[in-house]
C-alpha cells in the first residue's frame, strides 16, 4: 500500500507535464486509458483557446528603429505583373500619378521625382520619419492596386531600390 500523497510514476510525471503546460499557456488533454499498451504514451498537448489575438511568444519593440532621416533616400523601382503594359492605358497611368501625389500630401514619404513607364515606375522618394521604406512601398504600390480594383494581378512581387548616399548620386539618378 502507498503513503498519502504518494502517487505513480506515470502520475508525478503527468502533473509535471500539466504545471509545464499552464505555465506554457496550454492545456493537457489526457488520451482515454483503458489499460494496455496506450496507457503510458505521452498526453497530447494542445493551444488553449482564447478570445482575439494572443501577443505570441515574441515581443517586437513598439518603435521600429529608423536608419537618420538624412540618409533614408531611395531611387525605386515598381514593376508590373509579367511586364504587363497596363500604364499604356492613360487612365491608369494618372490614377497610379494621383496615387503617388495623394500620399506625398499626406506626408507619407517625401517625393523628389518619378516616372510612369508603360510596364514599371521609377520613384526618388525619402520615407517619413516614422514611415519605413518598405511601408512606404505598400502605400506606392498597394494605393494604385486598391484604387484600380483589378481582378488580375497587378504588380511584381518586391521591388528594387538604391540607397542614396551622396549629393552626387542625386544628381545623376
Amino acid at each position: 500500500m502507498r503513503p498519502e500523497g504518494a502517487g505513480t510514476f506515470r502520475s508525478l510525471r503527468l502533473e509535471s507535464k500539466e504545471r509545464a503546460a499552464s505555465a506554457a499557456g496550454l492545456s493537457v488533454i489526457l488520451p482515454h486509458v483503458s489499460g494496455g499498451s496506450r496507457g503510458l504514451q505521452a498526453p497530447e498537448i494542445r493551444k488553449q483557446r482564447t478570445r482575439g489575438f494572443s501577443r505570441g511568444p515574441f515581443r517586437y519593440p513598439a518603435l521600429m528603429r529608423l536608419a537618420p532621416q538624412e540618409t533614408r533616400t531611395y531611387f525605386v523601382t515598381a514593376v508590373t505583373a509579367r511586364r504587363r503594359r497596363i500604364f499604356q492605358v492613360s487612365d491608369s497611368a494618372e490614377l497610379l500619378q494621383k496615387t503617388i501625389l495623394d500620399y506625398r500630401a499626406q506626408n507619407r514619404f517625401l517625393l523628389h521625382a518619378f516616372v510612369i513607364m508603360p510596364d514599371h515606375s521609377h520613384a526618388v522618394l525619402t520615407p517619413a520619419p516614422n514611415v519605413s521604406l518598405e511601408k512606404a512601398m505598400q502605400f506606392f504600390k498597394g494605393g494604385f492596386s486598391f484604387r484600380l480594383k483589378s481582378k488580375l494581378e497587378v504588380w511584381e512581387r518586391g521591388f528594387n531600390e538604391s540607397q542614396i548616399l551622396s549629393a552626387e548620386k542625386f544628381r545623376n539618378v
